[in-house]
């Protein structure tokens, strides 16, 4: 019989990350994880400084507070 956890196993899910490799590719799912983020973060922050203050009215934002967002480097939140 197979558990769901077993199945989980036999697919990499929840797969034993003690060895090297398994240590090695979460590091590197980690890693893109952050540069989605990043990425995310640059897309916003662009398309703020492209609305005018009447669209940031509509979202909650004031030109300042705006401003301040664009102003961030992509790895702050």
């Amino acid at each position: 019989m197979v558990t769901a956890g077993m199945a989980g196993r036999q697919c990499g899910i929840g797969a034993n990350t003690n060895t090297s490799w398994g240590w090695f590719a979460d590091r590197i799912a980690e890693f893109q994880e952050f540069l989605f983020l990043w990425a995310e973060r640059q897309r916003v922050r662009r398309a703020l400084a492209r609305m005018d203050a009447h669209l940031l009215k509509d979202i909650g934002l004031t030109p300042g507070e705006a401003e301040n967002e664009i102003q961030k480097p992509f790895w702050r939140p």
